[in-house]
């Protein structure tokens, strides 16, 4: 009766998958894997996001204070000459030469301040080209100042001996030293701007670093993604498989029931 039924029915096999289940199981853990990468990189790209932006607050804001410190240190080297002129309005040399004193002395107050601040520029060698020429320019602004200074006491001493002749022409050296002096205070911002460029150029080596990482996230997004899509499809066709053949294997054994039950009574009517 054992070989009728395997002549009738077959073999009734349980199908396991054990081969597709490996394999979707080596899938599972390398869908984790790259969800783990991908997380990382998240955070990588993140830290460089925080870090670009706090790098380019930083730098704003010591360009800001640069560009302060030498618009104020522009202004009073312009306003030492001023007295030179007034004193011919004012005709009071001695509040024009006080003046004189005390804007030489501002300004000498801050022009260290300025050259401090040159000190926080980048270390390489472009920079301490750019930084050099700055620095030179301001420190020959300094000696156009001091050389004004002079001219201005020199004018109210003529002024005050009244010897207004010698005044007047001490008074157009002065403007001319002045005129001297506005060119350079327009070659101290060119250089300013020089410099500020460079640093903004030097800088884009990190923004395309930054965009590399970012390519790279998308990239890592997108496959996880997809990798994800296709693992899910798989594994419903899996299943989709696994239920079809367990119905199939249920008919078999109700389809082998019933023809027992009929073999049982046909042998107990015999």
């Amino acid at each position: 009766m054992t070989s009728r039924l395997s002549t009738d029915f077959g073999d009734a096999r349980v199908w396991h998958p054990t081969g597709s289940r490996s394999n979707f199981n080596l899938v599972y853990i390398g869908l984790g894997i790259l969800n783990l990468a991908t997380i990382v990189a998240a955070l990588f790209v993140a830290h460089l996001v925080i870090e670009e932006l706090n790098d380019r607050t930083t730098e704003a804001r010591l360009w800001d204070q640069r560009q302060e410190l030498i618009h104020d240190l522009a202004s009073q080297s312009r306003a030492i000459f001023e007295p030179a002129n007034d004193v011919f309005q004012s005709m009071d040399a001695s509040a024009e030469r006080a003046r004189a004193v005390a804007l030489t002395a501002a300004f000498e107050a801050n022009l260290p301040k300025v050259l401090k601040a040159l000190d926080h520029l980048d270390d390489s060698d472009a920079d301490q080209i750019e930084a050099g020429d700055l620095q030179s320019r301001i420190e020959a602004l300094a000696r156009y100042v001091r050389q004004g200074q002079i001219l201005a006491l020199a004018v109210m001493d003529s002024f005050e001996k009244g010897d207004q002749a010698r005044a007047g022409q001490l008074m157009a050296k002065s403007d001319k030293l002045a005129s001297h002096t506005d060119d350079l205070v327009h070659a101290i911002n060119d250089s300013m701007t020089a410099q500020f460029l460079h640093e903004l150029e030097q800088s884009g080596s990190k923004v395309q670093a930054f965009r590399y990482s970012l390519a790279l996230f998308c990239s890592m997004v997108i496959v996880l993604v997809f990798g994800a899509t296709v693992y899910g499809l798989n594994v419903s066709r899996l299943l989709k498989t696994h239920v079809e053949e367990r119905d199939r294997q249920f008919q078999e054994i109700e389809q082998r029931e019933q023809w027992l039950a009929e073999k049982n009574a046909a042998l107990g009517t015999a």
